[in-house]
């Protein structure tokens, strides 16, 4: 469980670098239509919300395993 939390974790990540890189492009605004700005704006929101419950996951699980080994 801790390491497909880890790796959704790493893929949302890497998700989100790139709608921030499109973002920072200065052209990108002048070629976008508002709804595709706003879009990304909304996808950023939900992969953030998407990160915390991975990684709140992710802390569970790592807590499981060293309580089981401990």
């Amino acid at each position: 469980a801790a390491r497909d939390a880890e790796a959704a974790i790493g893929r949302l990540e890497a998700e989100k670098r790139t709608l921030m890189a499109k973002l920072a492009d200065a052209g990108f605004y002048a070629r976008a239509k508002p709804e595709e700005i706003s879009a990304i704006n909304i996808r950023l929101a939900a992969i953030a919300g998407e990160i915390e419950v991975k990684e709140a996951a992710w802390l569970e699980a790592e807590a499981a395993l060293e309580a089981a080994a401990g």
